[in-house]
């Protein structure tokens, strides 16, 4: 626990030094990994996998999707529907 504490406040000095708007911490940092993950198309599953979920329901939390991506699979969806 003491190792995560000092891992979480040496990102908070870093994202200060660079004048981040959000604070920075590992917990940011699986989210945003996730995130990314899911954007890029990868499955829930996938994400879970590698970031040591037991239960998938844990991973669906992180599967709130970007806006990227909702305009991603609209832009698909639309693109599918006009090819047939």
């Amino acid at each position: 626990k003491v190792r995560t504490q000092v891992y979480n406040y040496n990102l908070h000095q870093i994202g200060e030094l660079l004048n981040l708007p959000i604070v920075l911490t590992s917990h940011v940092g699986r989210r945003t990994f996730a995130q990314q993950m899911l954007d890029n198309k990868y499955s829930v599953e996938a994400v879970g996998v590698t970031l040591g979920h037991k239960d998938h329901r844990t991973t669906l939390i992180y599967a709130q999707p970007g806006f990227e991506r909702l305009v991603r699979e609209r832009n698909d969806l639309l693109a599918e529907v006009h090819h047939n």
